[in-house]
């Protein structure tokens, strides 16, 4: 419940802080990244699962950002989600 929490009062900041700066012709996104395939998984007792559709790759959040940053500046990408295409955890 924390984690919720948490991740809905930053999509709050988020909204907040991209109508302050609008004025001043900075962009804000956010970026919800799903599963991403990385030493994060370490010390955890689940990971994502074992097939390329179970996770995303760093390059895939990079991607995604560097869309946002090279989009014309007359657009406004405010939110973009990232999942894999089958959600599998494993359990280690």
């Amino acid at each position: 419940s924390i984690y919720c929490a948490s991740k809905f009062a930053l999509r709050g900041f988020t909204q907040a802080l991209r109508e302050e700066c609008s004025k001043d012709q900075i962009r804000v996104c956010l970026v919800n990244p799903g599963m991403v395939l990385s030493p994060f998984f370490d010390n955890l007792t689940f990971a994502p699962g074992d097939d390329e559709n179970n996770y995303l790759i760093p390059e895939d959040i990079a991607d995604a950002v560097s869309y946002v940053i090279n989009s014309r500046a007359e657009m406004i990408v405010d939110e973009i989600n990232l999942n894999p295409a089958s959600k599998v955890v494993k359990k280690k």
